[in-house]
């Protein structure tokens, strides 16, 4: 058990390249957790069994990162006290791989949220991903949700292409041939940006 009385748990700051795995036990952080923060390369957080905790957001690449990675997979289960967010500030490559286990959020799930022109959700296999308050794909950048498998739970709207009032540009997809998507209030599609919902095959 690794447990924080009131810090962040951060994996990758600046020039490093850092990784983070947990196969069980409990992981518990007050606030924030952040995979790739200021100009790290290629960080990872892999988790494939057990439970990680946070009372804060959960951030998948900011900055000027590159290659940014979040592993969920296994029984793994990522319980979040903010929002989950992939991609912030230029970043390229942010990435989530999402094969098994649960990730649920208290708030919801950014997709490309401040300015990243490159960030993707892959969801497949036997995931469960429950947010509380919806999600957006491509908020204020170009975000990308492939779901080939498993449950997506948007408890809340679910917006594809959505600037807010920010200035960047919004591109979202979201794109599901396989698995159960679920959403409680409505489906927002290019919103205001660009935005594309597909659905393939059977």
């Amino acid at each position: 058990t690794a447990s924080s009385a009131g810090a962040d748990l951060n994996i990758g700051v600046h020039a490093a390249t850092s990784t983070f795995t947990q196969t069980g036990g409990t992981v518990t952080i007050a606030d924030v957790i952040e995979v790739g923060l200021s100009s790290s390369t290629n960080s990872t957080y892999t988790l494939s069994g057990g439970a990680t905790t946070n009372g804060g957001n959960f951030f998948v690449g900011r900055g000027t990162t590159v290659g940014a990675t979040a592993n969920i997979q296994g029984s793994g289960m990522l319980s979040v006290g903010g929002r989950f967010l992939v991609g912030g500030g230029t970043a390229t490559g942010a990435t989530v791989n999402h094969s098994g286990g649960t990730v649920s959020t208290v708030l919801d799930v950014r997709v490309a949220d401040a300015g990243t022109p490159d960030a993707t959700y892959n969801l497949s296999g036997t995931s469960v991903l429950t947010t509380t308050t919806g999600g957006i794909v491509g908020r204020q950048g170009t975000g990308k949700f492939f779901q080939t498998g498993g449950q997506a739970n948007f408890n809340g709207t679910l917006a594809i292409g959505n600037r807010e009032a920010a200035a960047n540009a919004a591109n979202g997809l979201y794109r599901i041939s396989g698995g159960d998507l679920n959403i409680a209030t409505a489906l927002n599609v290019a919103v205001n940006g660009t935005g594309e919902f597909r659905v393939v095959g059977d």
